[in-house]
């Protein structure tokens, strides 16, 4: 199987991975909207936690969306 290779910068990966563990923190352990008070965060009910999550994956699909294709058999560094 042939592989292809895309290019993604540094700075757009560790947005990735930043965006990612926070979504991963706040659906750990989201509460009923009854349980949750006006200090909490707007993420800590189920439905805050699903919202930013779906924002998460929108935004993470986008970084995709603009990866490089690379084609390593060219020669030369594409960076």
């Amino acid at each position: 199987m042939e592989q292809s290779y895309c290019l993604i910068s540094s700075f757009n990966l560790e947005r990735i991975d930043e965006m990612l563990v926070r979504a991963i923190n706040i659906c750990g352990s989201p509460r009923p909207f009854s349980e949750t008070t006006e200090e909490d965060d707007c993420t800590a009910s189920y439905a805050g936690a699903y919202g930013y999550s779906y924002q998460t994956l929108k935004s993470i699909k986008e970084y995709i969306d603009t990866a490089r294709p690379y084609d390593p058999s060219i020669t030369g560094v594409p960076f």
